[in-house]
């Protein structure tokens, strides 16, 4: 049982999420996990800023998916 939701529905408030999306650079579109990846200001190559997901791989990476973080270990400090 999958608990990955569809990007839509992802929370755009800074809570940090985990990503599964598409590599569009990579040959046959390879699909990745970004993991605490919050929604936020971001600035692109050419230094413009906007609203994005802060997963440091450009504008080449398309997410599709997210997941909520589970929750730490009762005994971590």
């Amino acid at each position: 049982m999958s608990d990955w939701q569809p990007i839509s529905t992802a929370p755009r408030d800074g809570t940090k999420v985990d990503l599964w999306g598409i590599n569009h650079l990579h040959y046959d579109k390879k699909s990745y996990r970004k993991c605490d990846v919050a929604w936020g200001r971001v600035t692109d190559w050419m230094g413009r800023e906007r609203d994005d997901w802060q997963h440091g791989m450009g504008e080449d990476f398309e997410p599709t998916h997210w997941l909520p973080l589970p929750q730490p270990p009762e005994d971590a400090q």
